[in-house]
């Protein structure tokens, strides 16, 4: 069996129809989109008095004492030219929002309605995406994807309750395909960021042994569990907010302890985007692609099982 691995996609349309081209690239059986597939900005998009339009497009990020806040830029674009920005903003992970100046104060006076539009947002581009995948996705491969700890509990459980065909929710299931299981949670350790779905490590020990329950063996599993196991090589390391020189382990020690009790085939994992690479944990061949979406960037890992071994695998960036 032939799997394609791609993660942290965070709504960026060009980089999924990348991956489903390269699934025929590939002659893949599965493609798994592991978990963060919602945005993470809306763009306010303002029409002017002349007929054209003024987005405030996030320019950078700039470190600032406890956190992080968005410098915004005024972007003026033609009449004739706004579906072409709504597409690069889509392209980029990005929502927009046709509005006025007094709705985009009513937002900022009520930060709660601003997360519900963003959820909205998030349901519509996946609802986008399941029909490109419905109608794209080659004869004969299955896609299957999973929440990540940015992707809310409601917008889940929504699209959850919605039969989304060919396009797959596998959090929490035992999906079973050419003689594997696979295994799928994406909720996280604790970040700074205080994103939708963390918990506690022991929490995180108890969930990930409730998702095995019912299994075996391991010698054919499959995990796609979003966050990387504690101390995996690169896998988990990412800058210290508070020291950008400084690059420490992030990844989860209840995966990890998960991962050397059990020892299942390979492990899929993201949320650390700068850690694109492969570690081994005992027989456990544990995968990280990495993420670059913002450019519109695919990066994934093809790999090839057989029997119960990890075979060739190679990491693609398209």
């Amino acid at each position: 069996m032939r799997v394609l691995f791609v993660t942290d996609l965070h709504s960026s349309t060009l980089v999924l129809q990348k991956a489903l081209l390269a699934t025929i690239e590939f002659r893949t059986d599965l493609l798994i989109l592991g978990g963060d597939l919602s945005g993470k900005r809306v763009i306010p998009i303002l029409q002017e008095a002349d007929g054209g339009f003024l987005a405030l497009e996030p320019l950078q990020r700039s470190g600032v004492e406890g956190g992080s806040e968005v410098d915004p830029k005024a972007v003026k674009i033609a009449e004739n030219k706004i579906k072409e920005y709504q597409a690069y903003l889509e392209n980029k992970g990005l929502f927009w929002k046709m509005t006025d100046t007094s709705e985009i104060e009513a937002y900022n006076r009520d930060p709660e309605a601003g997360r519900l539009l963003g959820d909205r947002l998030a349901i519509k581009r996946m609802l986008l995406w399941a029909e490109i995948v419905n109608s794209k996705l080659p004869d004969g491969v299955s896609c299957v994807w999973t929440g990540g700890n940015d992707d809310g509990s409601n917008l889940l459980a929504e699209l959850a309750a919605r039969n989304l065909g060919r396009f797959q929710y596998v959090e929490g299931k035992h999906f079973k395909i050419g003689g594997y299981t696979l295994l799928s949670m994406g909720f996280s350790n604790k970040t700074p960021f205080d994103t939708s779905r963390e918990m506690s490590e022991s929490d995180l020990g108890v969930k990930l042994e409730e998702m095995a329950n019912g299994v075996s063996t391991f010698d054919r599993v499959i995990l796609n569990v979003h966050v990387p196991p504690s101390d995996c090589g690169k896998l988990d390391l990412c800058p210290d907010l508070l020291d950008p020189n400084r690059l420490i382990h992030v990844g989860s020690t209840a995966v990890r302890t998960f991962i050397e009790k059990h020892q299942p085939l390979a492990d899929f994992a993201g949320h650390i985007h700068e850690g694109q690479g492969t570690a081994k944990i005992g027989r456990t061949q544990i995968f990280n692609p990495g993420s670059d979406y913002f450019a519109g960037v695919l990066q994934g890992f093809v790999v090839r099982f057989t029997g119960s071994e990890v075979g060739e695998y190679v990491h693609i960036v398209r």
